[in-house]
């Protein structure tokens, strides 16, 4: 199982084009090393925790065998009337039981209550267990104690023996007024190498399952970011020129499917936004190219002749003409580039669109005049408090925009007639209408009013334009948070714009 994992991370790592291992900095090193992390840590805690349970219980369970065979010496051992000493050999052995410690290597002493030593295993030669004062005290008053005989308190018997031993001190009553203290040492050995054994098991356990949880983690991070490299491998093959492609999409209902359908949603607007670019590019280069001809054709004629002063003059009214329209144009594609920008680009400050309005009728009265049309204005505003008329946004484009409106309706309405410019306010919105009394849009194509070089077939003769006036004054309106939309009334046309108020 190991090797197959090891074979398996081996072919991951090495599946690089570019290199021959994973990069250090990379996610998905980073991702297995923090999982590898983790998980050491964690194992780490609860094998200490498993340890230091057991060996609790183990002291626990050892402390009680030791007392157990601690009462059974007791029961065994008789003091008689004169005080000579008698025991039953069976008890001191511990025959027919078992005790997790060697019976056989076991030290056994009796004491009055005073100290004073009655007997004794031979195995302890001159020496004695231990029994102090604390010793004393503390089995007065709890009948018996637990005590891990300290290196330094150490019989000759048990010098340099590495085994730690375990000493209980008893209170001893075998039927007679006297009191007694029996002390029993025991070696920990079984003890010592349970537990040796359990860190033996840790030192070999845990090392191999850190090395499992590693390649695991950089096995399971492989497999997770396959579908990025997919996704990565197509993005490098698309060719710009082809903008149908898209990212494959994983079949399971996961982030990385969010992330490609964001992406590929992504790819849609960028299409969109090239197929618009490329038909904006012909478009206005078509526009450019018109007025661009007619001025070079006028320019190559004049020069073909000598010409009156009177022709001369017809000449250059008609190249200013042209020169006018191609200013138009190319303000309108300036002013195109920056709405298309979007709301990134926007300079939004406090707005009074009474104030934007009045002043693009005031900058369009000369071309009213032309046409003898009169510019009304009307304000309605809120019956239970004073309008400040107030927006956001930027001024100069809402100023192009209302300009843009009021002048289209100038150029399409006949002579003589009016065009009505009104502000309303309406709940959040501030409703601007600009009413003309021409001919209005056939309704055929009312839908295409607002897309970029449109002009209506069967338009004015008089009426020039690019075509652009609309679909700027629309963009203007929707980067603002607004909107506008077109009626046609019958005796005329209505523009109608809705924005914002602060």
């Amino acid at each position: 199982m190991v090797k197959r994992l090891f074979t398996r991370w081996w072919v991951l790592a090495t599946s690089s084009r570019k290199s021959r291992r994973i990069p250090l900095k990379s996610i998905r090193f980073r991702l297995a090393a923090l999982f590898v992390g983790i998980f050491t840590f964690a194992l780490s805690i609860l094998s200490i925790l498993v340890y230091s349970q057991f060996s609790n219980s183990r002291a626990i369970e050892f402390d009680r065998s030791l007392y157990n065979y601690a009462v059974d010496v007791a029961h065994g051992i008789n003091v008689g009337a004169f005080g000579d000493l008698s025991y039953d050999i069976d008890s001191f052995l511990g025959v027919g039981k078992s005790f997790p410690f060697a019976v056989g290597r076991s030290f056994i002493q009796l004491s009055r209550m005073d100290g004073t030593l009655i007997g004794k295993s031979r195995d302890l030669g001159t020496d004695s267990l231990p029994l102090g004062p604390d010793e004393l005290r503390g089995v007065t008053q709890n009948r018996y104690t637990f005590l891990s005989v300290p290196p330094e308190k150490f019989p000759v018997a048990l010098k340099g023996n590495q085994t730690r031993y375990r000493q209980i001190n008893l209170v001893v009553n075998p039927g007679i007024k006297s009191t007694f203290v029996l002390q029993i040492a025991v070696p920990l050995t079984f003890l010592e190498k349970e537990r040796q054994n359990l860190l033996g098991l840790f030192y070999i356990a845990i090392p191999i399952a850190v090395l499992i949880s590693m390649l695991g983690g950089i096995y399971l991070s492989g497999r997770a970011f396959v579908p990025i490299q997919l996704i990565i491998e197509k993005a490098k093959s698309f060719d710009p020129k082809i903008l149908n492609e898209r990212l494959p999409v994983p079949p399971v209902d996961d982030e990385l499917k969010a992330l490609s359908v964001t992406l590929n949603e992504l790819l849609d607007r960028i299409q969109k936004m090239f197929m618009s670019q490329e038909r904006f590019v012909a478009d206005a280069s078509h526009q450019l190219k018109t007025p661009l001809s007619i001025l070079r054709g006028e320019l190559d004629i004049s020069m073909k002749k000598e010409r009156s002063p009177a022709e001369t003059r017809i000449l250059m009214t008609s190249m200013s003409q042209e020169l006018l329209h191609l200013s138009k144009i190319i303000d309108d594609l300036l002013l195109l580039a920056r709405v298309d920008a979007g709301v990134a680009f926007l300079t939004k400050t406090p707005v009074r669109v009474d104030e934007i309005t009045l002043d693009a009728i005031s900058k369009l009265e000369g071309l009213a005049r032309q046409k003898d049309i009169t510019l009304k204005m009307n304000l309605s505003g809120n019956e239970k408090a004073e309008s400040s008329f107030t927006v956001s946004g930027d001024q100069y484009l809402l100023s192009s925009m209302i300009g843009e409106l009021i002048g289209n309706a100038i150029k399409y309405s006949p002579n003589g007639k009016s065009v009505e410019v009104s502000i309303i306010e309406e709940n959040d919105y501030y409703k601007i209408d600009v009413q003309d009394y021409g001919q209005g849009v056939p309704e055929k194509d009312r839908d295409k009013i607002f897309e970029r070089f449109y002009r209506a077939p069967g338009r004015q003769p008089d009426v020039t334009g690019s075509g652009l006036g609309l679909s700027i004054a629309k963009q203007i309106a929707e980067i603002h948070g607004g909107d506008i939309t077109y009626q046609n009334r019958g005796d005329g046309s209505t523009f109608t714009i809705r924005i914002k108020k602060v």
